[in-house]
Parts: C-alpha cells; sequence; structure tokens
C-alpha cells in the first residue's frame, strides 16, 4: 500500500482550470440531457403511437405501458452520466478512472463487500424495527412475475446508478474541491448539499421537503465522511448500492422516484422515523467497519 491519501489520487491526472470548465458541463449534459433521451422517447412514442390506452399522465405516469419498461430508461441514464465521466476524467485531466475510488494500484473489493453487507443489515435492521412499532405499516405484496422481472432489472442496473452517481459526487467532485480545500468537514458538507440537489425534484419530498431533504444531506455528508475517513471510495459504492436495491427489492415507498415491485410496501413514507433510523444506522454502520469487526483496507 502507498502512503497516498486519497484527495492526492487527483494530482495523477492534469488539472488546468479550463479543463474543468470543459468537463464539468460535459458531464452534466451527458447525464441530464442525453441521460434523459430513452425516457423522452418513450413519451413521444406513446403521443404518436395512435393508440388511447397508452399515455403519460401530467404527473409523468405511464399508463398502458409494463411498469418496468419506464423503471429501466430512467436507470439508463446513469450509463451516460458514467460515459460522461469517462470522457471527462479519461480524456480531459488525462487520468485513470481508478483514482476515483482509490489511490492503490487496484480496487478492494472486500472493502465494497464490507460496506454492502454491513450497510444492508443495519437496513433490515431498521425496517424491523419500523415494523415493530407501527404495526401494519409494511405490508407483504410479494407477486411473482413482476417481483422477479423488477428484481433482474434492479440487480443489472441498480449498481450502475449508484457507481455512477459516488464516482461522480465522492470521487471526481470531492477530489476536486480537494485541490483547495483540506478540512474534512467541509468537503463533507459540500458532499451533502451536492448530494441532495438531484433530489430536490423527488416525488416523496412532498411528504416532508425540509426532514426529507436533510435526510440526503445527511447521506451525502456520511458517505463523503466514510470515503474520506477510509481513504477510499469502496465502502461507499457497497453501501450506497445495498441501500438502492434494499429500497427497490425489499420495502418500497408511495411516491418514491422509482416505483418497483418489491416485497413490502410500506404505506407510510415516515419523514421523522427515517431521518432517526439513518443517523443510527450511520453511528453503527461506522462502529462495526471502524472498530468493531476491525475490518482492514
Amino acid at each position: 500500500m502507498n502512503n497516498q491519501t486519497y484527495l492526492d489520487a487527483v494530482f495523477l491526472g492534469k488539472n488546468d482550470a479550463w479543463r474543468y470548465l470543459i468537463a464539468v458541463p460535459l458531464i452534466l449534459i451527458m447525464w441530464v440531457v442525453v441521460g434523459s433521451l430513452p425516457t423522452t422517447a418513450l413519451v413521444v412514442y406513446l403521443i404518436i403511437d395512435g393508440d388511447p390506452g397508452t399515455y403519460v399522465t401530467p404527473e409523468a405516469q405511464f399508463v398502458g405501458v409494463s411498469p418496468v419498461v419506464p423503471y429501466i430508461l430512467a436507470l439508463l441514464s446513469f450509463w451516460a452520466l458514467l460515459l460522461g465521466l469517462w470522457v471527462a476524467v479519461r480524456l480531459i485531466h488525462r487520468r485513470s478512472m481508478l483514482t476515483l475510488i482509490t489511490p492503490q494500484p487496484q480496487v478492494n473489493w472486500q472493502r465494497i463487500l464490507h460496506g454492502f453487507v454491513v450497510w444492508l443489515a443495519v437496513g433490515a435492521g431498521g425496517a424491523l424495527v419500523e415494523a415493530l412499532i407501527f404495526p401494519g405499516r409494511y405490508q407483504l405484496i410479494f407477486d411473482a412475475g413482476p417481483f422477479f422481472l423488477f428484481m433482474l432489472a434492479s440487480l443489472l442496473l441498480i449498481p450502475i446508478q449508484t457507481s455512477a452517481e459516488e464516482l461522480f459526487l465522492r470521487g471526481y467532485i470531492l477530489q476536486s474541491f480537494g485541490l483547495r480545500l483540506r478540512r474534512t468537514w467541509v468537503l463533507c458538507l459540500i458532499s451533502g448539499v451536492l448530494f441532495a440537489l438531484p433530489h430536490f425534484a423527488n416525488p416523496e419530498v412532498e411528504v416532508n421537503f425540509w426532514l426529507l431533504m436533510i435526510f440526503y444531506f445527511a447521506i451525502g455528508v456520511f458517505f463523503a465522511w466514510i470515503t474520506l475517513r477510509d481513504q477510499g471510495l469502496e465502502l461507499a459504492l457497497g453501501a450506497h448500492a445495498a441501500n438502492n436495491l434494499f429500497a427497490a427489492m425489499v420495502a418500497s415507498y408511495p411516491n418514491s422516484a422509482l416505483q418497483t415491485s418489491s416485497l413490502f410496501f410500506v404505506g407510510v413514507l415516515d419523514p421523522v422515523y427515517n431521518l432517526l433510523s439513518a443517523l443510527v444506522m450511520m453511528l453503527v454502520f461506522s462502529w462495526v467497519v471502524f472498530k468493531g469487526l476491525r475490518f482492514n483496507r
């Protein structure tokens, strides 16, 4: 293992100001504009197909279309983000994508597994406690056909979604700010704000805008902190994937941004319990991976 820190990995590439002026807009255009093309194509098709049984509602709900289709198309946008990020890092900044994950010669896959398993365990624990405190809140809705279809799509695409977000927000952006800032808490706060922003328009925030935005902000801060604490992105990659797969396959919420056919449906999105349980999960996760079981890089 070399002694280079995670933030130092940015110096393995070229960091002239003009490169960022090109790279950041390119990444955002690929993510927001190019990434939306598959869903836009579906909307256009439904408008011109001449079938009154298939259409898009003003609330952007697709009628007469298999629910897995818009789900897949929405997740495909993150392939565009990954491609934009690759072009920016490899061709503009002239460094390896590996440097967004670790300053070491190779990815620590065991560390990704640690992040995934521990976050999945604490997330399941939080859901179990909620189900016990609020009987009836979790409703079993298992339907084999749709469930396994969504499960396949989720297993294939959600790791791409979460990895793309982590590589951009906790990799590229965090290391870029690290060129000028070295205070961990400042970088974590910036990461929290930037992570919350894309969730600003999520339909679930209508339940309680401020508490849910604080929740997203806290998640962003936490993932940045464990990245800087561990000197690598692996824990955040694993934890983020576990979080989203659990939400997609085990317990879906009303009005979530990505609707799936999961095992359970949580009838009420409780913003207070959601935030408090997340904070407890963060504490438990940190203790386990940094103290309790003494996992090593």
